[in-house]
């Protein structure tokens, strides 16, 4: 898992509303090819890819200014705004 302060991966930068949920490795280099994937996302995407590579069964790219999105993804228990 890497922390970061975007949302995710872009392919189609000019419909910045989502991240991609998913893409594989092959996918991930084309987009570094293409320079869609540019400045410091490659490395923390090459990261990931060396995860995948190495046996990590899944990788993630999370926000983490987003604690709804941390929490549904990681966390088995629901999360309120009250303590």
């Amino acid at each position: 898992m890497v922390l970061t302060n975007v949302q995710g991966i872009f392919s189609r930068p000019c419909e910045r509303r989502n991240a991609d949920p998913s893409l594989n490795v092959s996918e991930t280099e084309k987009l570094i090819e293409q320079k869609i994937i540019s400045g410091g996302m490659i490395p923390k995407v090459k990261a990931c890819i060396d995860a995948l590579e190495g046996g990590v069964q899944k990788a993630h790219i999370i926000d983490a200014a987003s604690r709804t999105l941390f929490c549904s993804k990681f966390l088995p228990i629901k999360v309120s705004g009250r303590r």
